[in-house]
């Protein structure tokens, strides 16, 4: 009862003990709180604090683990409550039921698509894809269940487009992925605001008296007639309100700042041969790096690092007109063709700009580290630095590999980057036994052409130099979470939270149904050291991308909050973001943070617990949109490079499934696409979420999560960035299931559900391909860390 829990909390706080509540306590709490309850507020119900937090969470992941609670992000309820959400309506699936997806802060949630069920059959009359209901959602075995209770009127909002020329009409193409349908422009809304085709607009949509479709009506032009190529990163920043211009006072300020002018208050590094490597593309360039061994006879093997980060503090005072623009962008966003940055060039490209044999403010770290790795020292100053050399990531490799055609400087030892090897050497096998988590995650590089067109898109190459550089920033980032955290002072941690338990367990039963022996018992605490082993056990059986895609999914969302959870991915108790601060507006709060404490005469910390609440959440949420706007972009662009190979075939992967579309990543590209059911040809095809396939009902032909097929494109939608494949699949049984009789993997096994929904799709008519499923080699291991960019 309500009381006996007042009761025990308060005996708990009489006694000061740190006692760790019993699932019995827990669940009392949570369900008189009537809904979902954040970890943090069952943390702070029974009084428990630091590492208490992480067995708090070992009792909330067994209660997830026997279906007492279920969670959502880091909230808990109690299971079988219903949970009164707003859906949006997208379709009808290929078995005629409606599905919607849920609303979470006016973003859509397509990670599972949700069944609807209508109270009464008259209200299907009113269902249209795009509205918004109050609903109650049900969680069930297989799926999500929906309960309409009533739409919510939605004033006509604008919509995002390109004019597109047919016939006599002029139509509008919708940037939206979800939103196939094409809309007739009123003509005289083109001519009131000088609207051509070609440009992109924001129009609004009204029904037409009388008939059943809706025309878009021209509100704004955003970006006028240029090629399609020139548009795509504008209607990334257009729909997600990237700020791209800059206020009048922030550049005043920009162009006023000046280099400091003397040494006082910072120490002399510019003997010191540091040097920056990046991208042979990169324009801003703020870190550099040093290494040299350890002479303390007591540290033999031992190494003294320096990282050095430009002071961007320096420049972007607290709460000055500079930093409030930061703040509002949060971080830069990265385009093919331009960049959308935190900070005015001035700053960004000039004055925080490390460049080689130009006298550079920093903020610089002294670490030293045992022939093990382990951290023994930290030294934070602000220093005055020169850079030694602007180097490439291509160009340290090709010196690693032995080649001559380096490009490095002749005035640069070449022992300097045999010093970083050495560094870089205990560090790698530092991570190894620390244990981080080891997954392949692809991206692509578009390569344009001097007028803007695509020259080529190929996937990312990562060089040991790349990794070299990531484990100097990862040590930096480690140092500058402990030395503010051990100050007892309030910090803006980077935290990656665990995986969530029903992913696990869905893992779990997934490695079971398929014979596979793995130390994962339910409802255990899981480490990367976990996932790493099933990757390697798994690497060279067919099953192995499934796998890599269910641990992959599994994975929580990293975000910043000075409520210290750890990174799981990294396997660290403290890390914050320190090395970007040109880039990323966590770092320039941990620069200040810092700067506060090892000033001699400074009494002042600029931030309480709550500011940095604040702000990691701000923040936070600007980095998804960032992330969303970027990788919206890239497939705008592969889109447009596919354009014209409509009706050619494609080797793909397929990455997620729903009861009404498969999801593919293009082995060409890396990009993704959607498949569905309805353009799978040559049987009728189910959904069977239990063994994360799809069968054919006369045929048995399965396509399993993971499963290597041949594609065809049908459609490419630059405007929305989105890809439309077919396949021929059910002409003769067959089974993608591995079934040698040596193998641990048998046919026919299930797997618990798991569902990727996203929006439905209106698919052209259906198309072949003549191709039978394979299974797709395994993917080579590379380590998942923090990028340096």
């Amino acid at each position: 009862s309500k009381a006996s829990l007042k009761k025990t909390i308060s005996k708990t706080s009489k006694k000061n003990i740190k006692k760790i509540p019993s699932e019995s306590e827990v669940v009392d709490y949570v369900q008189s709180q009537n809904g979902f309850v954040l970890r943090r507020d069952i943390a702070r119900a029974f009084q428990i604090k630091g590492p208490d937090r992480r067995r708090l969470k070992e009792v909330l992941m067994a209660l997830v683990a026997q279906h007492t609670l279920e969670r959502r992000g880091k909230s808990y309820r109690v299971k079988g409550e219903a949970d009164l959400t707003v859906i949006e309506v997208l379709g009808v699936n290929e078995d005629g039921n409606f599905i919607g997806c849920v609303i979470e802060e006016d973003h859509h949630n397509f990670e599972e698509s949700v069944h609807l069920i209508l109270p009464t059959p008259a209200l299907e009359k009113q269902l249209h894809n795009g509205d918004r209901w109050a609903a109650k959602l049900h969680i069930t075995d297989d799926h999500l269940e929906a309960t309409l209770l009533r739409r919510f009127v939605v004033e006509p909002k604008g919509i995002l487009g390109l004019l597109q020329q047919d016939g006599d009409r002029i139509l509008l193409a919708p940037l939206e992925r979800k939103d196939r349908d094409l809309y007739l422009v009123d003509p005289s809304s083109c001519d009131r605001f000088s609207a051509n085709v070609g440009d992109l607009v924001e129009a609004s949509l009204e029904k037409v008296p009388r008939e059943r479709f809706k025309a878009a009506h021209v509100l704004k032009v955003l970006s006028p007639k240029q090629d399609l190529v020139h548009h795509l990163s504008h209607m990334a920043i257009h729909r997600y309100d990237l700020e791209t211009e800059f206020s009048k006072e922030a550049l005043a300020q920009a162009q006023q700042s000046k280099l400091p002018s003397s040494l006082e208050g910072r120490e002399d590094l510019r003997d010191i041969p540091l040097v920056t490597i990046d991208d042979k593309s990169a324009r801003d360039h703020d870190d550099a790096v040093y290494a040299e061994p350890d002479q303390d006879p007591n540290n033999k093997g031992g190494w003294r690092l320096l990282v050095a980060i430009a002071d961007v503090s320096h420049f972007v005072t607290s709460e000055s007109a500079l930093d409030q623009e930061a703040q509002k962008r949060g971080n830069s966003t990265y385009f093919p063709d331009q960049v959308v940055p935190m900070l005015p060039e001035r700053l960004s490209n000039d004055l925080c700009s490390l460049r080689p044999h130009e006298d550079r403010p920093c903020l610089a770290v002294w670490m030293r580290i045992s022939k093990t790795g382990k951290l023994l020292s930290k030294k934070f100053i602000r220093g005055l630095m020169r850079s030694h050399g602007k180097l490439t990531y291509v160009g340290v490799q090709a010196y690693y590999d032995g080649k001559k055609d380096h490009g490095f400087p002749e005035t640069l030892d070449t022992k300097v980057i045999d010093n970083l090897y050495g560094a870089y050497d205990v560090l790698k096998a530092a991570r190894k036994k620390r244990g981080t988590l080891e997954l392949e995650v692809p991206e692509q590089k578009i390569t344009l052409a001097e007028d803007g067109s695509i020259k080529h898109i190929q996937a990312t190459a990562r060089h040991e130099s790349n990794l070299l550089i990531e484990e100097f920033m990862v040590l930096a980032n480690v140092a500058a979470a402990e030395f503010i955290s051990d100050k007892q002072r309030p910090c803006l941690f980077r935290v990656h939270d665990s995986p969530k338990p029903e992913r696990v367990e869905e893992l779990r039963l997934f490695l079971e149904s398929n014979n596979l022996k793995v130390s994962m018992a339910k409802g255990n605490i899981v480490t990367p050291l976990n996932f790493n082993h099933i990757l390697d056990q798994v690497r060279d059986v067919p099953i192995c991308p499934a796998i890599h895609q269910l641990v992959l999914r599994s994975q929580a969302r990293a975000n910043y909050s000075p409520d210290n959870l750890g990174h799981f991915g990294l396997n660290l108790a403290r890390y914050a973001h320190f090395t970007s601060p040109i880039r990323r507006y966590a770092d320039l709060t941990i620069h200040r943070a810092i700067v506060s404490l090892i000033e001699s005469d400074s009494t002042f910390y600029p931030y309480k617990i709550e500011d940095l609440t604040r702000i990691g959440q701000e923040i936070s949420d600007r980095e998804r949109t960032s992330t969303k706007a970027e990788r919206e972009t890239v497939d705008r662009y592969i889109a447009t490079y596919l354009e014209n190979r409509a009706g050619e075939t494609f080797p793909a992967t397929v990455s997620g499934m729903t009861d009404f579309a498969i999801f593919l990543t293009l082995d060409e590209t890396g990009s993704d696409g959607i498949l569905p059911l309805r353009n799978l040809g040559g049987d009728y095809f189910q959904f069977d979420p239990k063994a994360h396939s799809v069968v054919g009902r006369r045929s048995r032909a399965k396509l399993t999560l993971g499963d290597a097929i041949e594609v065809r494109l049908e459609f490419s939608n630059p405007v929305s960035g989105s890809l439309l494949f077919s396949a021929q699949l059910g002409r003769e049984k067959k089974s993608a299931n591995y079934t040698k009789k040596s193998s641990k993997f048998s046919k026919g096994r299930k797997s618990p559900a798991e569902k990727t929904g996203r929006s439905s799709d209106r698919s052209p008519s259906r198309s072949a391909a003549p191709k039978s499923v394979k299974r797709k080699a395994a993917p080579k291991k590379a380590a998942a860390r923090p990028s340096k960019r």
